[in-house]
């Protein structure tokens, strides 16, 4: 886990934030720092190109939905996620 993620993971402890959404915030921000290192971005430079993309990567690609199961992701589950990454950025926005 990065510096960066660790930070945040913090921030949301502090903020009173249940274990399980913990979790799962920092489940989708994982997720989203490999896609973009995958695609070669670094969070200092993301467009909102960048941010379609992803958009476009959650709903059309197959993910493992759980361990062995397969499948694609359901709208409200791409927004939980989306809405993630913005606490996200505004939490690096924060720390500026």
């Amino acid at each position: 886990m990065t510096a960066l993620l660790l930070r945040f993971k913090t921030s949301l402890q502090h903020a009173g934030k249940a274990p399980a959404t913990i979790r799962s915030y920092t489940y989708d921000v994982q997720q989203f720092l490999i896609w973009a290192k995958h695609n070669q971005l670094s969070l200092e430079n993301i467009s909102s190109e960048d941010a379609s993309a992803y958009l476009q990567f959650l709903k059309n690609k197959k993910h493992e939905l759980r361990p062995g199961k397969w499948g694609h992701y359901q709208p409200g589950t791409v927004r939980k996620k989306i809405v993630t990454l913005r606490l996200f950025f505004d939490f690096i926005g924060s720390e500026q």
